[in-house]
């Protein structure tokens, strides 16, 4: 049985590469651990509150830790209303009942005024989400600092 436990947990170390943050702390992380969900974050660094909400194909979408009221920010795929000046997490969890572990789907951002806009994301176990995008994206950034992260900035409307 031992033998077994220890095949395992090498394979899954060797084949799978499981663990696999990085040594530099100060650096956010594309890859981690298999088995975990992926952590971003959200910055709202304007002087407005932005609605973020996911529509998953694959997986779920938590937003923040549960500090915000509830009135405001629904964890479980929004919507979730950042205030000003304030940061969140968002944390990407994969469909494992899958061949491939994934996690994808469409993140809607709104503005003060009630003006949307939505973009794809994907990614597979082990690496963070990335959000697909073709050039500026305007008054939120996409996957800044890294994959899955946004960050708005500045204007306060698309």
């Amino acid at each position: 049985m031992k033998l077994h436990v220890v095949s395992v947990l090498v394979g899954c170390a060797l084949l799978l590469g499981c663990g696999g943050d990085s040594d530099d702390a100060s650096k956010p992380q594309d890859t981690y651990p298999n088995w975990l969900p992926c952590t971003r974050h959200i910055y709202n660094k304007s002087n407005c509150p932005w609605t973020f909400r996911a529509s998953p194909t694959a997986g779920k979408v938590y937003f923040g830790d549960g500090s915000l009221p509830e009135s405001t920010c629904q964890r479980l795929n929004g919507p979730c209303t950042v205030p000003p000046h304030t940061t969140i997490t968002v944390t990407y969890d994969f469909d494992v009942v899958v061949a491939i572990p994934t996690s994808s789907g469409v993140l809607f951002i709104e503005d003060q005024n009630h003006k949307e806009n939505h973009w794809e994301y994907h990614g597979i176990m082990g690496a963070c989400p990335k959000i697909k995008h073709s050039g500026n994206t305007g008054a939120v950034a996409l996957n800044d600092p890294a994959n899955g992260d946004l960050n708005a900035w500045g204007q306060c409307t698309w």
